[in-house]
C-alpha cells in the first residue's frame, strides 16, 4: 500500500527532484568532459578517468567533487 499522506508526498517530490538533480548534473559533466576533450583542455586518458569516476556518482555532492576535479584537469572552466 502507498502512504498518501501529505508528508509521504512531499518526501517522494524531494527524492524525485534530487534524482532528476543528480541526472542533470552527470549528464552536464558529461558534455562538459567532451567539450574539454574536443578543446583539447583534457587528454582522452584524463577523459576516460572522469568518465569512469563519474560513472560511480550517487549524490550531488560527489558531482562538486567531480567538476573541482575537472576544473583542475583543464582550462575550460575558466
Amino acid at each position: 500500500m502507498n502512504d498518501t499522506t501529505p508528508d509521504a508526498l512531499a518526501n517522494e517530490r524531494i527524492r524525485h527532484e534530487m534524482v532528476s538533480s543528480l541526472d542533470y548534473q552527470i549528464g552536464l559533466l558529461a558534455d562538459t568532459i567532451q567539450q574539454a576533450v574536443i578543446e583539447g583542455s583534457v587528454d582522452h586518458e584524463e577523459a576516460a578517468q572522469l568518465r569512469e569516476r563519474l560513472r560511480g556518482v550517487e549524490s550531488l555532492a560527489e558531482t562538486r567533487d567531480v567538476w573541482d576535479q575537472l576544473a583542475e584537469d583543464s582550462d575550460l572552466l575558466e
